[in-house]
C-alpha cells in the first residue's frame, strides 16, 4: 500500500455535520440514494488523513500510534474497509489507481480487452449509453451493431441515477469491452440475488448487449462474461439466462452455438402473440471450482469455456 494515495473530496458532500462524542453525519452527492451516513471518530480520522499527501501505509501508522494496544492487522483491515466504503460512495478519490478495485481485466483479442464496470466508470458508461439513445429508448444503432435489450425492462431503466444505484448495490454487473482505452461495447447481467436478498444462489439475466460486429469478438466476450460472473458474484451462480423475442434470432443462434440451452416459451408475456423464449447457460460445480482454482494460480480464464 506504499504507492496508493487517497484524497478526501469535500466537494462531493451534500453536508457534513459534527454530532455528539466525535461522530459525524454526512450525505454524498455522488450517491444520494444511500441517504445519511454516520462516521464514527475512527472513520473520521481515516477520512481527514486522506489529504492527498498520506499514503495508505502512512494512515496505517497514524491509527496504529493512536491505538497501540489493538492488533495492527485488525487496524489495517478496518482502515481498508473504511477506504473501500468512502471510495464507493464517491467522497474519496485516488492519486493513481484504486487499490481496492479489481476490474478483472483480460485481453480478448489483439487490442480488445474486457473488464468490470465500477462506480468510477459511470461517466464513460453513461456517455456510451447516451450516444446510442439507450436511456431514452430512442435507439440510434448503426447497422453493423449487435443490439439487445431485455424485453421485460421498464422505461427509463438506464437513466444515470438508476445505473449508479444498480452498480453500487450489486444489482447489475456491467462488462465493458475496450479497444485500448476506448469503450466500444457493453454487456450487462441483471441479478436476482444481491447483498440485500436471502436467495441461496444467484441467476444472471442478460439485460443489455451493445457490440460492433466488425470486431468478430462476440464469442470471446461471451466467454469472458460467463467465466468472470462466478468470480464477482456475491452468491454462487447457477445459470445465466437470455430472454429473447423473434427479432433476436441472430443473437439466439450465437448463444446456442456457445452452449446455451433452450428452456421454454413464455406465451403472451408482453401482449397477445408476443412470446418470450428463454435460453440458459448452466454452471456446473466442477466448472466453478476449476475457474476459481485457475484464478488463484494466475492463469487466464477468459478463453477457458466448458
Amino acid at each position: 500500500m506504499t504507492k496508493y494515495i487517497p484524497i478526501f473530496i469535500k466537494e462531493n458532500l451534500r453536508y457534513f455535520r459534527e454530532e455528539k462524542e466525535g461522530y459525524w453525519t454526512f450525505v454524498s452527492k455522488a450517491h444520494p440514494e444511500v441517504k445519511e451516513l454516520i462516521c464514527n471518530p475512527t472513520s473520521y480520522q481515516v477520512l481527514t488523513s486522506c489529504n492527498g499527501k498520506n499514503y495508505v501505509s502512512d494512515i496505517y501508522r497514524i491509527l496504529e500510534n493512536c491505538y497501540p494496544k489493538v492488533d495492527k492487522e485488525r487496524i489495517r483491515m478496518d482502515i481498508n474497509k473504511t477506504l473501500v466504503t468512502f471510495s464507493r460512495i464517491g467522497i474519496v478519490n485516488w492519486n493513481g489507481i484504486n487499490p481496492f478495485e479489481n476490474k478483472m481485466e483480460e485481453t480478448l483479442k489483439n487490442d480488445l480487452s474486457g473488464s468490470i464496470g465500477y462506480e468510477t466508470d459511470l461517466p464513460i458508461i453513461m456517455e456510451f449509453l447516451n450516444s446510442y439513445g439507450i436511456p431514452q429508448r430512442n435507439y440510434s444503432m448503426p447497422k453493423d451493431f449487435m443490439f439487445y435489450s431485455n424485453p421485460l425492462l421498464p422505461s427509463k431503466f438506464y437513466y444515470e441515477v438508476n445505473v449508479r444505484q444498480r452498480i453500487f448495490g450489486y444489482i447489475e454487473e456491467f462488462f465493458l469491452l475496450r479497444e485500448k482505452e476506448n469503450l466500444i461495447g457493453i454487456v450487462t447481467l441483471g441479478l436476482n440475488s444481491n447483498v440485500n436478498t436471502n436467495l441461496p444462489t444467484n441467476v444472471g439475466t442478460f439485460n443489455l448487449i451493445i457490440l460492433n460486429e466488425k470486431y468478430g469478438i462476440f464469442s470471446e466476450l461471451l466467454n469472458y462474461v460467463l467465466n468472470t460472473f462466478p468470480l464477482i458474484s456475491i452468491k454462487e451462480p447457477t445459470k445465466v439466462t437470455f430472454l429473447g423475442l423473434e427479432n433476436h434470432k441472430e443473437i439466439r443462434i450465437l448463444l446456442e452455438k456457445n452452449r446455451f440451452t433452450f428452456e421454454g416459451v413464455l406465451k403472451n408475456e408482453i401482449g397477445f402473440n408476443k412470446n418470450i423464449s428463454i435460453f440458459a447457460y448452466y454452471y456446473s460445480k466442477s466448472f466453478l471450482e476449476d475457474i476459481k482454482c485457475k484464478l488463484k494460480k494466475g492463469i487466464s480464464y477468459a478463453h477457458e469455456f466448458s
